[in-house]
């Protein structure tokens, strides 16, 4: 798939919500053009990717250059340390591998991703759910 029938696909058939990275974001699963079939990926926007890294180099760069400024990342955070951590961190899928996006049958739905609020654990939030048999499982959220 390119990158215009991903973008038409997710904005036609799937609920948009606020991604990691402050743009817009879908739910979806995706099947690769080698078969393998991941169940829950979250399509995110490249141009929210690349504009958070770079209001992370610049917050970066402006730290400590005021006498007594309160620096945001502390004195050991480096240039290469932002390449670092948005080149070689999370997973990823290039949209040249995608075989087809279907809609997820194990997403959480949105409405009750919106009723968690809070950080519950250092960085994130856990909570239980209980389904419909009864069973249950344990989940996280991370931010």
């Amino acid at each position: 798939m390119d990158d215009v029938e991903i973008a038409r696909f997710a904005q036609s058939e799937l609920e948009r919500m606020n991604g990691p990275h402050g743009g817009p974001a879908y739910r979806c699963s995706a099947v690769l053009k080698d078969g393998l079939h991941l169940p829950c990926v979250l399509l995110t926007s490249v141009e929210s990717v690349v504009n958070l890294a770079l209001q992370r180099f610049e917050e970066t760069r402006a730290d400590g250059l005021l006498p007594g400024a309160k620096q945001k990342f502390g004195h050991r955070m480096r240039y290469a340390d932002i390449v670092e951590t948005f080149v070689t961190s999370g997973n990823r899928v290039n949209s040249y591998d995608i075989a087809r996006l279907e809609k997820s049958r194990f997403a959480i739905p949105l409405a009750r991703m919106r009723e968690v609020h809070g950080e519950t654990s250092m960085s994130w939030t856990q909570f239980a759910a209980v389904m419909h048999d009864g069973g249950s499982s344990h989940l996280e959220r991370r931010f």
